[in-house]
């Protein structure tokens, strides 16, 4: 009985290897099934070599209001990720992983959506303790780098000041 659990255990885990092979070799391996939908998801680690991925990514950086003088952009998630490789410590590459994540979240979806941005209270209260408290007034800029065929391309995808 133990036998026969391990071949059929054994089976199982070289079909699993043969599927990460097909799937990352051939990203379109079995498209759009939900079978594939379903092991890409949930058993594919990756994604690896997502050409959308690699060649694009996307800049987030605000800058505020202060006694008639704009400070410098400023990138909360970059500054993570500079204090990781000056402390190595894990903790601040996932808080800059999740607070890159969140900002792209918050953005994305009110200039896909066509609403406006949060309320200007409601939105530098998100962007605590970087937003100064006696700030009047905030921008938002959003970049994306492409790099393709060896040349890199920037440009930028939404400016707002709010209120102004």
């Amino acid at each position: 009985m133990a036998k026969k659990f391990r071949t059929l255990l054994f089976a199982g885990f070289m079909l699993h290897l043969l599927l990460l092979f097909f799937f990352s070799v051939w990203p379109n391996f079995l498209p759009e099934t939900r079978f594939s939908i379903i092991y890409k998801t949930y058993l594919l680690p990756g994604p690896f070599f997502r050409d959308d991925r690699i060649t694009t990514s996307y800049n987030l950086t605000i800058s505020w209001k202060q006694n008639d003088q704009w400070s410098e952009p400023f990138n909360r998630a970059h500054q993570y990720f500079i204090k990781y490789y000056s402390n190595s410590n894990p903790r601040d590459l996932y808080v800059s992983r999740y607070l890159r994540a969140n900002d792209q979240m918050i953005f994305f979806n009110a200039i896909s959506n066509h609403e406006k941005l949060p309320e200007f209270p409601v939105f530098s209260q998100a962007f605590l303790p970087s937003v100064p408290t006696d700030a009047d007034s905030l921008r938002v800029v959003i970049t994306r780098k492409v790099a393709q065929n060896f040349s890199v391309r920037t440009d930028t995808v939404f400016n707002s000041i709010e209120p102004e």
